[in-house]
This record gives structure tokens, C-alpha cells and sequence, in this order.
């Protein structure tokens, strides 16, 4: 009876140039014997008592770029890390069940995470100590690399006989004891209490965008309530930071990920995928819920954005780097002899009036473009004149910032981060009827959808985790399969289609389904980890899975079940999910689909025989006044 053999490896080299992941191969230079994460390589480790050193980061990772040219780069932590550790390089957006677990590992034993990811095991996969970047040498009061890396041994080489597995921890949900109001009016209160009233977003030296918190909110501003209403000022306070501050690339459109101050004054200058994703589903719902048309301008702003710069080959790339040429936001950056060389002085002006253009800049000496904080206001209602001007000083800029080095793209695939885009391009489409994009964003949604459909699932139904250059990604993960499937929900309420696919999707779930719960990954060379429900900024897993599996069933006209409540701030994304079965959106119901102007924009289009609609547990014959009165008018009745 033959038994499959392992790869040979040769462990004395980096073998990173072997792998498909940019951020690996970043790293392929390093003197470090780099390996990939694999069965082969932890079998090594274990056979020779090495200390895993499992290094997480992704490619557009600023401070993963800094320690893999320094510390990494060092020949003195390299031998040291060659001769005592197994050290393996994981690129968190191809393995997120790995990356999971360090980080929650990591969060637990130090109160804080980050990227690059750090963490020291056994060779049996025991974690005890975790940490972020260390420079190579001790400085300012903190330890050195190498110095890190001596202790780790030591520690190891006496308690190794005492470490112990890292308990698996399953995810919080609804408050127990609490009727849905009583959840509701918990959750909503946490938002309040968070808002950062000053600055916009939720209090914290850093500001991340909070996607999934005000997504709910706009559902629950939707739904009309008190307790709802009050969630405005989050929401349009949040929304314009992001819009007029340092978060938003205002002449291409789009985002960059977070900024490093309380203000939205300057960010990493990385745009991913997801964040695209996400705040144009809140824009344009936020366009139509509180009736902004410059939150349509900016949902607009980020279609072109996926057209122009994350569209290839008929999927969305995963991410364009922080770093140009080894240098943070050089390529955003500009001096103000810069732009009037660039501008007619009309131009220049006008310009002057919109943005904040000092003269000593507001990051190493350049100018980061920001809107002017009186400009919030008055957008959209300058003289056609000066808007005109403006546009054209946009557009001169833009021009010129194309002609220098542009930041690497990360060309991934990846089909849990295409179908989050997919259903926001739809969500757009739908909030942004007879405004400029609507029709882009319906075309390249149903562009996504094909494209995944044809290259991303496998013959035998299981979903792919994603491509580059071609070359499939392994692995098999519970976002993927949930965001598909709750990217097809919402297409079939367009068109009707993909019914078979759908409930395949459905049945194909209980492949990461145990008795205790959902877990993130189908794979054989790590633990059975737990799907979090952490949504860190997108949607968990976790909350992907309760709201594909209850939304499918929605749209195809079956019972649904009812999910729980999110843990108020980390778990907003299932709150929307509970939102949607316990009564808190229309549920609308004809043998057709309806026109989106027609309905409200909190509402989901299911199929069946007869027209009647449900909204907070009451259901009626026909069609919601509204809608009646659009199908009437279109029929010429």
C-alpha cells in the first residue's frame, strides 16, 4: 500500500521565490530561510524541536515592508533565526483562519494587535509569546530583535515541557436575557456612546472608517424609529469626515485604509479592496436614506475608482500599496509650487478656496490634499463657473500624478473581497437610479458575478479562495462561501437567476458547520478554528454565514431563520443580519422584481406567486403604496 509522499524542501534557503503571494515573495530576499506554511515544513519542525516563528503580514503592509528591511534584512537576526527557529512567512489574506488565530492570540496576551504579526509556538503549534515590528537592535528603552529572539529560545528551552494550546474561544452574540428591542436600544447606545462628536467616526487616536456600524445605523434611520433617528448625527458626522478629511483620495476617488489621528488628517496611504467595498455600499445608501447628493458624488467618485485602478482581467484586485519606491504616499504627495506650475492661476485659486494647500504642508513637508472644513456646506452649490474650474484643476492634478511611479498593486483575487464589492456595486445601483455610475456599478456587479461564477468555484461546488496571474489560490473558507452566496441573493432579486447555485452555495455551508458552530476554514493543516464575529473593519465571517444563509433563503421565498444580535461595535454586520429576519425591513413579495426607486431602500424583494409586503411583523396584501403607484405608472394605466 503506497502512502502519498511530502515535497522534498531544501530548509537551508528561502524558498519564498517559489510562492504566488507578492507579499512572500517581498520577502524572498531576505537572509532568512523563509518557508511556506505547510505540512511538510511543520513536519520538519517537529522532527527537529525548532521553534515555529510564524510571521503574518499582507503586501501592502507599511510596517511589514520596515521589518523586512531591517530586521529581516539583518545578519545577525538571520543566523540566529536559521539556527534555532523554523521561521514561516503566512500572507494573512491567503490563510485568514491562521491569521485569526495569532491575532486573537496576540490581542490576548499583549491588549493590542496589528500587522506584521508575530507569534513564537511549540512545533506542536503552542503560541506563548506573540508580538508586532521590533527593530533589529535595542533602541529608545525597547529590546532589539535579536535581543527577542535569544530570550524566545531561552524561554523555550525551560518551559517547553509546560506550554499548552491556546483555547479555541466561540464568538458573542445577542445579550442573553434580552428581547430584540431591548438589544436594539443596547446596540444603538454603544454606537452613541462611542461617537466621537468632535471628529466624526468612533473615539480613538486612530481612525478607522466604521463600516458595519453604520451600515446598521442607516438601517435602523431607515426604519423611522426614535431610537433609530438618533443614530443621525453618527452617521452624517462620520460620513463627512470621511469625505471632506485626509481618508479619501479626492481626485481619483476612493479610499485610503485609516488615518493616524483623531483628525482624518493623514492616513496610511494603502487602499484595499474591501474598504472600497464598504464605504460605497454606505454612501449610496446614506445618498438615498438621508438624501445627500454629495454622498452620491462620492459613491460615484468610488465606482470610477474600480474601474480605473482595481479592475483586471474582469475581477477586482485585492489592494494598491501604501509605499512608492520605499516611501510612504510619495505618489498623493504635492508642494504648492507643485500645483500652481500646474494651474492657471483661476484654477489655482479656486482650487485655494476648496482645499487646504499650506505652505509648509501637512505630512514630512508636502501637502496631503483636505477639504476645507467650511467646504462640507457649500459642495455641490458653487457657481457652475467655479465648480467647472475646480473640476478642471482635479482633473490637471490627476493627469500629473498618473505621470509619476505609482504604488504596487496587489493583483489577488480575492472572492470573499469581490463579492462584498459585488453587492455594494448592486447596493448603488439600486440607491443611485438616474444619478451618474448607477449603470457602471450594475454592469461591472454582473461582470464580478459572471467572473466568479466561471473561475472561482470548483467542479465539485466548493468555493475557491481566490487567483493571481491565473494560478488558483488554495484553500476553502468560510467568507468566501458566505459572501458569494450573499453576493447571488442579492442578484437573484434582480434578475430571477442562479437559483441552482444558490441553493447549492446553501448546502455547501455545512461544510463549515460543527455543533458548536461555524467554523472559518475546511482545511487540513491547521485546527478547526472558530469563525469570529469580530468584524475587523469587514464583515466577519461569522456574520457573512448567519446573513447568506438567512438572505438566500429570504429572496428564494422560504423560511428563514432568525439570527442574533452582535455584540454591540464588534458585531454590527449580524446585527444587520438580524435586522433583516426579525422584521426591521420590508419584505416585499411579487412574481417580478420591483423598480428600487419605487421601495424603500430598506427592503428585501422576495419570490412568489402572489404581491404582498411585511414590515415589523405585519404582512399586507399588494404592494406597498409606493410601489403600487410606480408598476400603475409604468404600465400606463
Amino acid at each position: 500500500m503506497s502512502s502519498k509522499k511530502r515535497p522534498v524542501i531544501d530548509f537551508s534557503r528561502n524558498n519564498l521565490d517559489q510562492a504566488a503571494s507578492a507579499y512572500l515573495r517581498s520577502h524572498a530576499d531576505n537572509p532568512v530561510h523563509w518557508q511556506q506554511w505547510s505540512q511538510t515544513t511543520l513536519q520538519h519542525a517537529r522532527d527537529n524541536d525548532l521553534i515555529l516563528l510564524v510571521s503574518v503580514g499582507y503586501s501592502t503592509c507599511h510596517w511589514c515592508h520596515v521589518m523586512a528591511a531591517d530586521s529581516f534584512s539583518d545578519a545577525g537576526c538571520a543566523d540566529y533565526l536559521n539556527r534555532y527557529f523554523m521561521p514561516i512567512k503566512v500572507d494573512r489574506e491567503e490563510r485568514p483562519d491562521i491569521d485569526q488565530y495569532m491575532m486573537n492570540f496576540l490581542v490576548a496576551t499583549t491588549g493590542a494587535g496589528g500587522w506584521p504579526l508575530n507569534v513564537f509556538l511549540s512545533p506542536d503549534l503552542k503560541p506563548f509569546f506573540a508580538m508586532t515590528y521590533a527593530a533589529p537592535q535595542s533602541k529608545f528603552g525597547r529590546p532589539g530583535f535579536l535581543d527577542i529572539l535569544q530570550r524566545v529560545k531561552a524561554f523555550y528551552d525551560e518551559k517547553k515541557s509546560v506550554l499548552q494550546h491556546v483555547p479555541l474561544e466561540r464568538p458573542v452574540t445577542k445579550p442573553d436575557g434580552h428581547a430584540d428591542d431591548q438589544a436594539i436600544e443596547l446596540i444603538d447606545s454603544a454606537i452613541r456612546g462611542r461617537a466621537d462628536d468632535r471628529n466624526g467616526g468612533l473615539q480613538g487616536d486612530q481612525k478607522f472608517p466604521p463600516h458595519c456600524s453604520l451600515l446598521y445605523s442607516l438601517y435602523r434611520i431607515a426604519d423611522g424609529s426614535l431610537s433609530g433617528a438618533s443614530l443621525e448625527p453618527f452617521v452624517r458626522s462620520t460620513l463627512d469626515a470621511v469625505m471632506q478629511r485626509g481618508l479619501h483620495d479626492h481626485l481619483q476617488g476612493g479610499f485610503f485604509r485609516y488615518c493616524v489621528d483623531r483628525q482624518w488628517t493623514i492616513p496610511h496611504f494603502e487602499k484595499m479592496l474591501y474598504d472600497q467595498a464598504m464605504l460605497l455600499w454606505n454612501y449610496s445608501l446614506a445618498a438615498r436614506v438621508l438624501q445627500n447628493t454629495a454622498y452620491a458624488t462620492v459613491a460615484h467618485g468610488i465606482i470610477t475608482c474600480l474601474q480605473q485602478t482595481f479592475l483586471h482581467d474582469g475581477l477586482l484586485c485585492a489592494a494598491h500599496d501604501a509605499d512608492t519606491d520605499h516611501h510612504e504616499g510619495v505618489t498623493y504627495l504635492w508642494s504648492r509650487d507643485e500645483i500652481s506650475a500646474l494651474l492657471t492661476a483661476d484654477e489655482f485659486r479656486v482650487l485655494e478656496e476648496h482645499f487646504e494647500l499650506p505652505s509648509e504642508g501637512n505630512f514630512e513637508g508636502k501637502i496631503h490634499l483636505l477639504r476645507r472644513a467650511a467646504d462640507s456646506a457649500t459642495a455641490g452649490h458653487a457657481p457652475s463657473g467655479k465648480q467647472e474650474q475646480l473640476a478642471a484643476a482635479c482633473r490637471r492634478l490627476l493627469a500629473a500624478r498618473r505621470e509619476r511611479p505609482q504604488p504596487f498593486t496587489d493583483q489577488k483575487k480575492l472572492t470573499s473581497w469581490n463579492a462584498l464589492a459585488g453587492i455594494a456595486l448592486l447596493n448603488a445601483s439600486r440607491m443611485l437610479v438616474d444619478k451618474p455610475g448607477a449603470g457602471a456599478a450594475r454592469r461591472m456587479a454582473f461582470s464580478v458575478r459572471d467572473a466568479l461564477l466561471q473561475h472561482h468555484i470548483c467542479a465539485d461546488g466548493r468555493v475557491l479562495h481566490g487567483s493571481v496571474a491565473g494560478q488558483v489560490l488554495a484553500g476553502h473558507f468560510l467568507e468566501d462561501h458566505a459572501a458569494l452566496l450573499l453576493f447571488l441573493s442579492y442578484c437573484y432579486e434582480e434578475q430571477r437567476r442562479d437559483k441552482e447555485a444558490i441553493e447549492r452555495l446553501v448546502q455547501g455551508l455545512d461544510s463549515f458547520s460543527e455543533e458548536s458552530g461555524w467554523i472559518s476554514a475546511d482545511e487540513a493543516d491547521f485546527f478547526k478554528v472558530p469563525a469570529d464575529s469580530f468584524d475587523s473593519p469587514a464583515p466577519s465571517a461569522y456574520a457573512l454565514a448567519e446573513f447568506a444563509r438567512a438572505r438566500a433563503a429570504m429572496v428564494l421565498g422560504h423560511q428563514y431563520p432568525q439570527v442574533d444580535f452582535g455584540a454591540p461595535l464588534s458585531g454590527d454586520f449580524l446585527s444587520l443580519a438580524a435586522l433583516h429576519t426579525r422584521g426591521y425591513v420590508y419584505t416585499l413579495q411579487a412574481p417580478q422584481p420591483i423598480e428600487w426607486r419605487a421601495v424603500p431602500p430598506h427592503t428585501v424583494q422576495t419570490a412568489g406567486d402572489i404581491e404582498n409586503y411585511c414590515i415589523h411583523g405585519v404582512c399586507r396584501q399588494g404592494l406597498p403604496p409606493q410601489a403600487a403607484a410606480a408598476v400603475r405608472f409604468q404600465s400606463g394605466s
